[in-house]
């Protein structure tokens, strides 16, 4: 496996044509005796919020697209929870956060040696209220053994398991 943070978005460069596969592509994983790699959807947590620098979450979520890698990366000095991971769009444009459920997940499974790429499978709203542009996006993070290779992922991705609306 290519060296990386093990909460970096993406294991390899993604293009926008990828995130329209067609389902069913490839052999079931199960098939293959390949390293068991899973994946959970998520909403990602405090999207209407300013980031600490005044950049709005809801711009840089608005430029979003589905299919694009995003990073996750640990604040353990954030002063309102010491397990929270931020999640920044491709364009390094902090969206929001893990929820603190997930978060704590993502942690420990890291702790036991789990890689993890996160990937945009949806952008909803985007109607003006009070302001605000009340965009949501969700999210599919994949929890990757140790033992698996960017290959694995690749294929992972294109089997068709993943709804990418």
């Amino acid at each position: 496996m290519s060296p990386h943070s093990i909460f970096d978005g993406g294991l390899s460069p993604r293009k926008q044509a990828k995130s329209n596969r067609s389902k069913g592509k490839g052999r079931r994983r199960a098939e293959r005796d390949e390293p068991a790699i899973t994946h959970r959807y998520a909403m990602v947590a405090g999207v209407t919020d300013l980031n600490g620098d005044g950049s709005n979450r809801q711009e840089a979520i608005g430029q979003c697209q589905s299919g694009e890698p995003l990073d996750l990366v640990p604040e353990p000095d954030n002063p309102h929870d010491k397990n929270a991971i931020a999640v920044y769009s491709s364009a390094g444009k902090q969206i929001g956060y893990l929820d603190t459920d997930l978060a704590q997940d993502v942690l420990d499974c890291g702790d036991e040696g789990s890689n993890f790429c996160c990937y945009v499978t949806e952008v909803t709203g985007g109607d003006s209220t009070a302001g605000k542009l009340n965009m949501e996006i969700n999210i599919v993070l994949l929890v990757v053994p140790p033992d698996a290779t960017d290959e694995d992922v690749e294929d992972y991705l294109d089997c068709g398991e993943i709804d990418w609306r």
